[in-house]
């Protein structure tokens, strides 16, 4: 059968023999409508799921931590304020916001936000803030959390959820781990973050998720209030209520509206184009408000910056092979049109190092969890590992062949690549490997399609 895939201005046709019924296509939704940060919020707070309004819940003499998302802080203004007011309706006696640390990077300094009739406002710090210990997670994390978070009586939760490279999906519980948790408990979590199940649209068994709900659920997470965003961060539906419930029906809202594509099970291969790029502009909410996206779901950030750009074009986004990455069998192949370009080279001699490492020694660096000097060096050194395992992972995991790169030969070697110079050269081989028989997922949108076996 002839098939094409989009690819920068054009198309490119190929020829792909494969017996009926063995090709899926995996087409995402339709880009929804762009909302209103605060009309979704009141539409939430008013139907929660799985929990009563916040604003009927007993909290006369109590007091009230609302854990924010870094994504969220910059509409904080647009979203707060409705939560505020349902605390104040259910005669909260104190209330402090406390801003959760970004993943892989220094948490920022006080927002430039401004909350009315709000007294505190608390930045969690993994080294520098006082934490509560709390017992420890079913497995084995020592769970250290915020302690102006864990002393108060109650626990509001305020983030984003979009499919996420090691917690299957952001928001819910990953408020309090890694949102609040001390560099100790972030570091041993982070572990789990190498098993090939703690990996993008994966929740049931995947080891980080459990281990962020387990420390979540022994800490006290009350009542979550999250909105589901489009892959650059701006919000297209919200559901507030009971912290699993509602995760669970947020990240449906955005498997259905959003990103996810149904492959009615696992591909043993997928044949994928990264697709067309949306403009900026057409994602910006209703209210002309977007948080940046890296604050949502970082992957590779050059030089350890989270505002850095590469100095030239990546051949690939390392999120678009996760999204393929998960409707596909492990060991199983990817064919994924790249374009030109190389890899990012930090500035950071560290982090240089680390390219040329095979996977194995990114692991033992981890393992050892090495305290020389202070602790943000060593955190920092920790964190830059894990970016080099997000572009290496689904290389480790998967049989992938990059088509039309300009990658060298070294760069492929420590990828574990391999590049065909066309889609027939890449198909050849990987037919020859899985089958005539095998089951095929053309992917071509990938840079936006989260592939699943079936949507959660």
């Amino acid at each position: 059968m002839e098939l094409a895939l989009p690819f920068g201005s054009g198309r490119i046709t190929f020829e792909l023999a494969l017996p009926p019924g063995n090709l899926a296509i995996a087409r995402r939704p339709p880009r929804p409508e762009p909302a209103g940060w605060d009309e979704l919020a009141e539409r939430a707070l008013q139907s929660p799921v799985g929990a009563p309004p916040l604003e009927k819940a007993k909290l006369a003499g109590k007091s009230a931590a609302v854990l924010v998302d870094p994504a969220i802080l910059p509409v904080a203004e647009k979203v707060l304020p409705h939560v505020i007011h349902q605390l104040e309706q259910a005669s909260a006696a104190r209330i402090v916001i406390v801003g959760c640390a970004p993943l892989l990077a220094h948490p920022p300094a006080r927002p430039l936000v401004h909350f009315p009739a709000l007294a505190h406002f608390v930045q969690h710090d993994p080294v520098a803030s006082d934490h509560a210990f709390r017992g420890f997670s079913a497995l084995g994390t020592p769970i250290f959390i915020n302690k102006t978070a864990a002393e108060a009586d109650v626990r509001i939760a305020v983030g984003t959820v979009q499919p996420h490279p090691w917690l299957g999906y952001s928001g819910g519980y990953d408020a309090i781990i890694p949102g609040l948790a001390a560099l100790t408990t972030i570091v041993r979590h982070q572990a789990l973050w190498f098993s090939p199940n703690s990996s993008c649209g994966r929740l049931g068994d995947n080891p980080a998720r459990l281990d962020a709900e387990y420390a979540g659920a022994i800490t006290g997470l009350d009542f979550i209030l999250d909105f589901v965003v489009t892959l650059d961060g701006s919000p297209v539906s919200a559901v507030a209520g009971d912290p699993i419930k509602a995760h669970r029906a947020a990240v449906d809202s955005g498997d259905k509206l959003v990103w996810g594509a149904d492959l009615g099970g696992l591909a043993d291969a997928a044949i994928a184009s990264p697709g067309e790029a949306a403009p900026p502009e057409a994602y910006v909410g209703a209210d002309g408000v977007r948080p940046g996206a890296h604050a949502v779901c970082p992957y590779m950030v050059p030089e350890g910056k989270p505002d850095a750009q590469p100095p030239e074009p990546a051949p690939f986004d390392p999120r678009t092979l996760d999204f393929v990455a998960a409707g596909v069998k492990p060991r199983g192949s990817i064919v994924l049109l790249a374009g030109p370009g190389h890899l990012p080279v930090p500035h950071d001699p560290f982090e240089r190092e680390l390219l040329a490492k095979p996977v194995p020694e990114l692991a033992g660096l981890f393992e050892k969890r090495t305290w020389h000097g202070e602790p943000e060096a060593a955190f920092a050194r920790l964190q830059a590992i894990l970016r080099t395992w997000a572009i290496r992972r689904t290389f480790f995991s998967h049989d992938v062949r990059l088509v039309g790169t300009e990658l060298s030969d070294d760069e492929l070697d420590r990828l574990n690549a391999v590049q065909d110079d066309t889609i027939e050269e890449a198909i050849e081989p990987m037919l020859a490997a899985l089958g005539k028989n095998a089951r095929v997922a053309l992917v071509p949108d990938a840079s936006g399609t989260l592939c699943l076996a079936e949507l959660h």
